[in-house]
């Protein structure tokens, strides 16, 4: 860690993480991608797909979320998930201003 080859993402509101190191010499990671979005507003499948990542021993979560109740879904997340989460801030931001990226600058 201290040469900057090694994380270990780890954020204090994660309560229930198992932390794991991410870099160089360590194992591969293996990640699942989803989220909420306009086209499938499921929270309840999306915390049902992220149960059966973990099932599968996934390494890490990326919330793409990008419409309606974003931290809402994503304190879910957190609750339920041991992994590591990491998100998109310019979606949380289209999701929590409810405006098309194209007219955020």
């Amino acid at each position: 860690m201290a040469g900057g080859k090694v994380a270990i993402p780890a954020n204090r509101q994660h309560t229930n993480l198992s932390p794991k190191g991410v870099g160089e010499k360590l194992r591969t990671k293996i990640n699942v991608n989803l989220g909420v979005s306009k086209d499938c507003y499921d929270m309840e499948l999306e915390l049902e797909k992220t149960q059966k990542a973990i099932e599968l021993k996934t390494d890490a979560i990326m919330d793409l979320s990008c419409y309606g109740k974003t931290r809402e879904f994503r304190r879910k997340l957190i609750e339920l998930s041991p992994v590591i989460i990491g998100t998109v801030p310019m979606y949380d931001a289209v999701g929590m201003l409810d405006k098309d990226l194209k007219t955020l600058y």
